[in-house]
């Protein structure tokens, strides 16, 4: 009775098996609790694919069967869209620790050198799915290095060198659109240095130090 979505090798939830694995199995009633639970973890992963299963799942989050929940993570409330919050329960939730994250991939890719676990904890940022991912998938690990060249790209001031890290990506679109999404993060990771200062410990995104030399970059009115 706990289903959990699985994404494809890209990150991407595959329309499909929503429409036919969540939607259209709802009206089954559970097998053993009182309750079906319907997960889709990780939901700013599926970067080609949200906007169309989120209309999908719409009818079912508006009016769901009485034995039936689904939950959604994502790493903010605007990975969704508003049509979606107007009908669920937000809950902010605590990022884990470093520690927490490097034993958890200590544990799990015990083949993994010290120096690899440090740089996935790192990308990760508190989020030990993304953590996973930078070991385990490979467009993740080359969408974060392309979004770290844009940001010093842009921390730069060189439009050469943002267009030559665009190029890295070898057209790839699904890599483009995770890169530009992390690279997003790491703009708005700048913008709360900017406005709180370097110390802040509110960052989420994969290079805290690129986004701290971002943001000098920044010009803002009012600072205060």
């Amino acid at each position: 009775d706990l289903i959990i979505a699985q994404a494809n090798d890209k990150g991407n939830y595959p329309v499909e098996n929503i429409r036919e694995g969540i939607v259209a199995d709802s009206v089954v009633m559970p097998t053993e609790g009182s309750m079906k639970v319907y997960v889709i973890p990780d939901f700013d992963r599926s970067t080609i694919t949200s906007v169309t299963i989120q209309n999908i799942l719409l009818k079912l989050i508006e009016e769901p069967p009485e034995h039936t929940a689904v939950i959604m993570t994502g790493r903010s409330k605007e990975v969704f869209l508003d049509t979606i919050i107007s009908r669920v329960l937000s809950l902010g939730m605590v990022s884990v620790t470093d520690g927490e994250s490097a034993d958890f991939l200590q544990n799990n890719f015990p083949d993994k050198s010290p120096e690899e676990i440090s740089a996935a904890v790192y990308a990760g940022r508190g989020n030990i799915g993304r953590c996973s991912d930078y070991i385990k998938r490979e467009q993740f690990f080359y969408s974060a290095a392309a979004a770290r060249d844009i940001a010093a790209a842009a921390a730069g001031g060189s439009e050469y060198e943002i267009l030559k890290a665009f190029v890295q990506t070898d057209g790839k679109k699904a890599m483009v659109r995770e890169a530009v999404y992390l690279f997003s993060e790491i703009v708005r990771d700048a913008c709360i240095f900017r406005l709180e200062g370097k110390g802040s410990d509110m960052s989420v995104s994969c290079d805290k130090r690129l986004a701290a030399k971002l943001s000098d970059r920044l010009l803002c009115s009012s600072c205060t």
